[in-house]
């Protein structure tokens, strides 16, 4: 499923390596490296963590515990901040906030490393981490590397617990008359002027021990138009002996202060978030925030034993004007999270919070795993209680089933989305805004896999093979549970083969997911294509492509257009999804696409190579647009979705390792066409094997009608199957597909069978 919006930016932006990639790919936002490759993880935080980027969900990439793995996020409109609490105090004032901007950095970092310019007073200073390259008056230009970050950081976390004991922030230390920040990176929106004399707010705030704060972080926003405190520059600070203080206009305001508790070792041990939802200042103020009140740990008591992974909390202040701010904190274990309970509702504007939980079972389940991926939306304009009780009848159960025909390492991670949390704000401030856990698994698996439900709540999963994020083995669509519903759901299984594009939801989701691209459009004479040269049989799913991940595959493609049997565009494939134009001309006519993939290596046994050919009836076209939910390769609606065939396979008592019982064979067939083009009724279908890899072939026997066949014919022991399978429709349309090693059968067995279990084909 190729989203504009949400679903993987990374994979949009990189993957195409075709000349003229459509225009959703183009205008997509910056790109993050992709795993495997020598720039390491998609995005790295100046003092802070590598945040891993993979299918549009992040992860902080090293774990809980440290003042630089614990980040707040904070997004204001079209901006989106990912910082660490060691840096939050300086804001403003030694460290410049789009440092810390995630577009900026996206776009910023290269090959491992990052430009960055001082401003400064006086002497040149000198950075822990940073080289200086050249300096003019008063400013610096430099850059740190990923591996010099550690100094940067290390310098960082020691000023940073310097001043909670003593200092003040940013007036000693690394900090003395210096601002660190992007080269050319436009500077935050100033707050917008109002009119009148400004009022002083004093914000004071006391720590756990009830004494005066120095060093935790306070934000403040005006709820009656959020553009008066503008950026965090000028809506954050931080508390100096048990205070700060701002100036601002008569109004209505909400404030929100981030307490982090740390170990003597400076470990972080807790982050307690405190508010005042809604406070009126019509002259000096003074409003009090104590840690003490963030009494409510965050904890989901669950139906079986699970270990707590991560939290993720986010409090979203909506005002009357201006943009939406988010406040979100990701805790991964063995970091503990607190809030302070409210009970009055907000008037003015709105307040919604989310809390997420990732919770695994334990060591003693690891013959059956299950997992559970947690998420509630809380009251309206109230902070509600942390503690979550998971009540059986709320839950969805999936067992999940993920192939691999060799074992491998590998990494779950599940997002959810509320509604107003995906359109909130844009996409490439989501895409690195909403953080979850990669939580390793061990292929292949069965699992269990319990999710909240409800209509409103879509959830995103993705199957990694890297920590680090960037590439991934297959991701699934957005989707919804309901409440109670059982189902089984397939990943990475055999035959893997050209995946289309889909869309699952559509309708009211729309402002959530955004259009999907379809993989066979025509506007006027130009005719595009899309597709994934290998995924698995699940609509939906995709894969990254073309990816020479591990170390040691070997991966190449090619793709040619055909018009009347006479080539008009051809080329190579190399990364990622395989993209195609060319101009055809507007009588009617026949064209034929093929598409051709190789994928060899340890990791690859399975499904090595496939040989795709589309065939249909096209003529000009004019006037054509696309339902809801679907965009052209231009980025508009105005073009038509081609009548473009479609496979998908099932083998009967497929094991998770890609070995299906020798002997007879049931291969489950099902044909339709993409979506969202009409498609013609299925006239004819074919299929033969072959043992050999292609050098001779036996027919099957096909039996079914409609969409839905089933082929079967008796394969030896120890043997890898080749597939060709070839498809008619009553418009002329043919689907020809070859598929070698698709799967292979286990070895002779006294009775004269691979000996494993047998699963039935599923119904078509």
């Amino acid at each position: 499923m190729r989203h504009r919006y949400l679903l993987p930016a990374i994979v949009l932006a990189s993957a195409c390596a075709l000349a003229g990639a459509p225009a959703a790919v183009r205008a997509a936002p910056q790109t993050a490296a992709r795993a495997g490759s020598d720039t390491g993880p998609a995005l790295w935080l100046p003092g802070g963590p590598a945040v891993g980027v993979s299918g549009g969900t992040s992860t902080v990439l090293s774990g809980g515990g440290t003042l630089q793995d614990t980040l707040v996020s904070l997004a204001i409109g079209d901006s989106g901040y990912q910082i660490p609490v060691d840096a939050l105090p300086y804001l403003g004032h030694g460290l410049d906030p789009g440092l810390f901007n995630t577009a900026d950095l996206l776009a910023a970092e290269k090959s491992g490393k990052l430009a960055i310019q001082l401003s400064y007073a006086g002497p040149l200073p000198s950075i822990p981490g940073v080289t200086i390259t050249s300096s003019r008056g008063g400013t610096a230009d430099g850059y740190l590397t990923r591996s010099s970050d550690q100094a940067f950081a290390a310098a960082l976390a020691s000023q940073y617990r310097a001043d909670r004991g003593h200092a003040r922030s940013g007036t000693d230390g690394i900090f003395d008359r210096v601002t660190i920040g992007l080269p050319g990176a436009a500077s935050p929106a100033p707050a917008a002027s109002a009119q009148g004399a400004n009022d002083t707010i004093t914000l004071t705030g006391t720590n756990l021990a009830g004494q005066p704060d120095t060093g935790d972080a306070v934000f403040l926003v005006n709820v009656d138009n959020s553009s008066i405190t503008g950026n965090p520059r000028d809506t954050g600070s931080a508390f100096y002996q048990g205070s700060t203080t701002f100036s601002e206009p008569a109004g209505h305001y909400f404030a929100i202060a981030d307490f982090v508790d740390t170990s003597s070792n400076g470990t972080v041990t807790g982050e307690r978030v405190v508010t005042v939802p809604q406070f009126t200042v019509s002259g000096n103020k003074t409003v009090h925030l104590d840690e003490r009140t963030a009494d409510s740990e965050i904890s989901f008591a669950t139906p079986r034993p699970a270990t707590l992974q991560a939290t993720e909390y986010e409090v979203v202040r909506t005002p009357m004007t201006g943009p939406a701010i988010s406040f979100g904190f990701f805790d991964q274990q063995p970091t503990s999270a607190w809030v302070a309970r409210t009970s009055t509702p907000v008037t003015t504007g709105a307040l919604t919070t989310y809390a997420d939980g990732w919770l695994t079972s334990p060591a003693s389940a690891a013959a059956a795993p299950y997992q559970y991926n947690l998420a509630y939306q809380g009251p309206a304009g109230v902070i509600p209680p942390g503690q979550y009780t998971v009540a059986p009848a709320t839950l969805a159960t999936v067992h999940a089933r993920y192939f691999s025909a060799v074992p491998v390492s590998a990494y779950l991670v599940s997002t959810s989305w509320f509604p107003y949390q995906a359109s909130a704000f844009p996409p490439d401030v989501q895409r690195v805004q909403q953080l979850a856990p990669f939580i390793p698994v061990s292929l292949p698996q069965d699992r269990t896999e319990y999710f909240s439900g409800g209509p409103a709540l879509l959830w995103d999963t993705l199957l990694s093979d890297s920590p680090e994020g960037g590439s991934f083995i297959e991701a699934g669509p957005f989707g919804t549970y309901s409440a109670g519903q059982q189902s089984t759901e397939n990943w990475n299984d055999y035959p893997q083969h050209p995946g289309t594009d889909a869309n699952l939801l559509g309708g009211s989701f729309l402002d959530v997911t955004g259009d999907t691209l379809p993989s066979a459009t025509r506007q006027g004479d130009m005719l595009s294509i899309i597709v994934n040269p290998f995924t698995d049989n699940t609509p939906g799913h995709f894969s990254e492509g073309l990816e020479p991940d591990p170390p040691g595959t070997t991966v190449s493609g090619s793709y040619q257009i055909r018009q009347n049997g006479t080539s008009v565009a051809s080329g190579a494939l190399t990364d990622g999804p395989a993209f195609a134009e060319a101009t055809l001309t507007p009588d009617p006519t026949a064209v034929a696409v093929t598409i051709k993939a190789a994928r060899t290596g340890p990791a690859y046994p399975l499904s090595t190579r496939t040989v795709t050919i589309w065939t249909w009836r096209t003529s000009h076209e004019s006037g054509s647009t696309l339902p809801a939910g679907w965009y052209c390769a231009d980025g508009t609606a105005d073009c038509d979705a081609q009548p473009m065939m479609t496979l998908e396979y099932d083998v009967a008592g497929l094991a998770l390792d890609g070995t299906a019982p020798a002997g007879p064979q049931t291969l489950g067939i099902a044909l339709g066409h993409i979506q969202p083009a009409a498609g013609a009724a299925i006239t004819g279908v074919k299929a033969q094997v072959s043992f050999d890899g292609g050098t001779t072939w036996q027919p099957a026997t096909v039996t079914g009608s409609g969409t839905s066949y089933h082929a079967s014919y008796t394969a030896p022991a120890g043997s890898f199957v080749t597939l060709k399978v070839t498809a008619t429709d009553a418009a002329d349309g043919q689907i020809s597909e070859t598929i070698t090693s698709a799967y292979r059968t286990g070895p002779a067995t006294p009775d004269g069978t691979g000996g494993l279990p047998e699963r039935a084909a599923r119904p078509f």
